[in-house]
């Protein structure tokens, strides 16, 4: 809490009216988001911003989309750590963003290192937004996006767009009338080998690979083989891991010769020859 109205009051450039109305909308709207889900209720959330707005800081700035529950600003202490993992490592050529949601990482990290990001978003409501963030910081000879979610094989899967956030899972056919069909979608899916050759990238000049895919992190690594056999020591990796068995993708990860780092909760951080940054 203490990070995130540090942020909002003296990391983002606005108008002091524009950060309180910020603060207020957040503070009274999470208690409504934790009554809905505990008592399974559909109490209405206040929204005071009513169009998309643009947040700028010293670094970057971007469109968050408004009336949304789930913004897409750095303001959570998790997120917080992140940013500090990032930003403290150098000489990076090459960045994976798989489930990069509207820009945050890439955009970050690209203004602050000489890196080239291919990131990875199969949301086609997100998927917009970080296209237009890129373009909005003058990104786009160095941040390419494509609207894929990285599995195994190339097909096209059912993809459930939650019509209050940018937050989207896959979903299986048998749950299919759980959804409303407007919020479905097909998305395209490629596995991360088959993009790196035809992409004709080096495997030696990936240097991270972040992953936030909710809860399929064990399918996104079992399509990465070539390149987790084959990667430098230079090679990080940063994942959530929302899955049931958590300590089945630490081994997964720890068998290509990884070790890793706690950051928060679900984060984790995974580095080669103990190597790591302090």
């Amino acid at each position: 809490m203490i990070k995130f109205i540090y942020y909002i009051f003296f990391d983002i450039k606005a108008s002091f009216f524009f950060k309180v109305k910020y603060f207020l909308e957040k503070i009274i709207k999470y208690p409504i988001i934790i009554i809905n889900k505990i008592f399974k209720l559909n109490i209405k959330l206040p929204y005071l911003f009513k169009k998309d707005f643009i947040i700028e800081n010293w670094d970057w700035k971007f469109v968050v989309k408004a009336k949304s529950w789930n913004d897409y600003m750095i303001s959570t202490a998790n997120e917080y750590n992140f940013r500090e993992y990032f930003l403290k490592i150098n000489e990076w050529k090459i960045f994976l963003d798989i489930g990069s949601h509207i820009w945050k990482w890439s955009v970050m990290l690209v203004n602050k290192k000489n890196i080239t990001s291919y990131c990875f978003e199969p949301n086609p409501e997100t998927f917009k937004y970080l296209k237009e963030n890129i373009d909005l910081n003058n990104l786009s000879n160095k941040v390419f996006p494509f609207n894929y979610w990285i599995s195994n094989i190339e097909w096209k899967m059912n993809f459930h767009m939650h019509p209050q956030s940018a937050m989207s899972w896959l979903i299986s056919v048998s749950d299919l009338d759980k959804f409303e069909k407007n919020n479905v979608v097909n998305v395209k899916i490629i596995d991360i080998d088959t993009f790196i050759c035809a992409n004709n990238l080096q495997i030696n000049n990936i240097d991270l690979v972040k992953i936030d895919v909710e809860g399929f992190e064990e399918n996104v690594i079992d399509w990465m083989k070539k390149l987790l056999m084959n990667c430098s020591d230079n090679l990080k990796i940063i994942c959530e891991i929302t899955s049931s068995d958590k300590n089945k993708i630490i081994e997964k990860i720890c068998s290509y010769w990884f070790n890793y780092k706690p950051i928060w909760e679900q984060d984790f951080y995974f580095f080669k020859n103990n190597f790591y940054e302090k």
